[in-house]
């Protein structure tokens, strides 16, 4: 039997029309929205850290910018203004390798972002508003520290350090968690796609390509004038054709037909899938009991 299901309006846009299948999965964008967010807190407080530690080397630069009538706020907004040139540069770089990356993104994740998406108002009204934050966050801090220092101790090239730097040690901690975060969860991930690559899965993917069908044609016709066309084909030892793909296609396809039956008093749901005579032997099947189609 087949099953109808309802998608919720909200989940539209995360949304895989396939033909007849529907389905909506939020898990894939927001691990990469996570992962990006992960990977910016750590590379702003890289920058906070790296930025505190290079003062001692603007420090006399400081301190004469006040002795000629600079202000707190003068200081600040310089050192502000450098940080967001540090980060526009950032963009750009991040930019070109984007574009340079674009095709194996796509492929990677099934997905057919571009860089269009960006002309979006909204699109653009949130990279500013991002920029805003988090170059205020990077270079908000070291500028405030920088700004703060007094002219006799910036012209003498010395900080006085009370030991009590706990903004910095918590940013460090910080630091180090997201990093022991996601160089886990990396290992993780590659023991279980390894796991996935070297466990038999009880047929023959190897050398195996499947392919749908428009449905511009009659389904049995095209298989037979495919079949026609490739089996002389010294290199194709097998053809076949199936319903459905077992696992998760190269087209994204992951469709279930569904099946009921009563067994001793109780009712049991099981998957199928229709195939042609040849499947079985295409895809190295072993039965456990019984004879191959004819």
């Amino acid at each position: 039997y087949r099953q109808v299901k309802l998608l919720p309006i909200t989940d539209v846009r995360f949304a895989n029309f396939n033909q007849e299948f529907v389905s909506a999965n939020r898990t894939m964008p927001y691990l990469v929205i996570g992962i990006s967010l992960l990977i910016i807190g750590i590379a702003c407080v890289n920058f906070i850290n790296m930025s505190v530690a290079k003062s001692s080397q603007r420090l006399k630069e400081i301190g004469m910018r006040k002795t000629l009538g600079a202000n707190k706020t003068q200081l600040f907004l310089q050192f502000w203004g450098e940080s967001i040139v540090v980060f526009l540069v950032s963009i750009c770089l991040g930019c070109i390798l984007s574009w340079l990356l674009l095709d194996s993104f796509q492929t990677l994740f099934r997905t057919q972002a571009t860089f269009t998406a960006l002309t979006n108002t909204e699109m653009l009204v949130l990279l500013i508003t991002g920029v805003i934050i988090i170059t205020f966050l990077a270079g908000g801090y070291p500028a405030m520290m920088l700004s703060r220092l007094k002219t006799l101790q910036s012209l003498n090239g010395k900080v006085q350090n009370n030991g009590k730097n706990r903004v910095r040690n918590v940013l460090m901690v910080f630091q180090f968690g997201i990093a022991i975060l996601l160089i886990s969860g990396t290992l993780v991930l590659w023991n279980q796609i390894e796991h996935l690559k070297t466990k038999d899965l009880g047929f023959n993917k190897d050398q195996v390509i499947a392919f749908p069908i428009n449905g511009k044609m009659n389904d049995k016709k095209a298989v037979d004038l495919l079949r026609s066309k490739l089996e002389n084909q010294p290199s194709i030892l097998s053809i076949t054709a199936s319903s459905n793909i077992l696992g998760l296609g190269k087209d994204g396809s992951r469709t279930t037909s569904v099946i009921g039956f009563d067994y001793k008093g109780r009712g049991v749901d099981t998957h199928i899938i229709v195939v042609d005579a040849d499947y079985i032997q295409t895809l190295d099947l072993e039965l456990v009991e019984g004879r191959t189609f004819r």
